[in-house]
């Protein structure tokens, strides 16, 4: 009895650890997939058709990869940029700090008045909001049918949101790998080896 007790323990400690480092993974897993939910990729198509109107559908994705929402605008009349901008001072003790951001919103108004805003950027990844403004300015000044197709998203939500899943996805790699190892180990042809020796 004195041997049966500690293993017992020994197991409970151990499915109690397995527990807490699976909450932990699930529990950063959320902050990461909730992130991107806030501030997921958006991608821009946008096409000038023959008549002249400017059309967009801008996508929503949470890492790029899972689609949430489209919306589609027709009839672009403008694409304009609102900029503003953040700056905190701080005084140490023997340091001064200045801090300063300027975030960027993408305005599009549509000819029945519908408008849409971007969410504020100021570190972004593929095009900037004023480099988008500029590309959907050009499709209302073109003369024939054109094209543009462009993506962006905010540097900080997508690698935070990233690295927080990270280990999530390495615990569910760890689990598929766990499985497969032993379904193609077979206990019972191994010991119908062992008694054939």
């Amino acid at each position: 009895m004195s041997t049966v007790l500690p293993k017992q323990t020994r197991k409970h400690s151990d499915f109690r650890d397995r527990l807490f480092y699976i909450g932990v993974a699930l529990f950063f897993a959320v902050l990461g997939v909730g992130l991107q939910y806030i501030a997921p990729v958006l991608s821009y198509d946008c096409r000038r058709d023959a008549s002249g109107a400017v059309n967009c559908t801008v996508h929503r994705r949470m890492y790029g990869l899972i689609p949430l929402t489209a919306q589609r605008l027709s009839r672009i009349v403008s694409a304009e940029v609102e900029s503003s901008s953040y700056s905190d001072e701080r005084l140490g003790v023997s340091i001064y700090w200045r801090f300063m951001e300027t975030y960027y919103v993408l305005n599009l108004v549509c000819a029945d008045g519908t408008r849409w805003s971007s969410f504020g950027s100021t570190e972004p990844m593929g095009q900037s909001n004023p480099a988008l403004a500029s590309g959907i300015q050009e499709l209302l000044a073109a003369e024939s049918p054109r094209e543009f197709h462009a993506w962006m998203a905010e540097k900080v939500p997508l690698l935070v949101g990233t690295i927080f899943l990270a280990p999530a996805v390495l615990l569910v790699l760890a689990l598929l790998l766990r499985i497969l190892l032993f379904r193609r180990f077979d206990p019972a042809g191994l010991g119908g080896l062992m008694k054939k020796k």
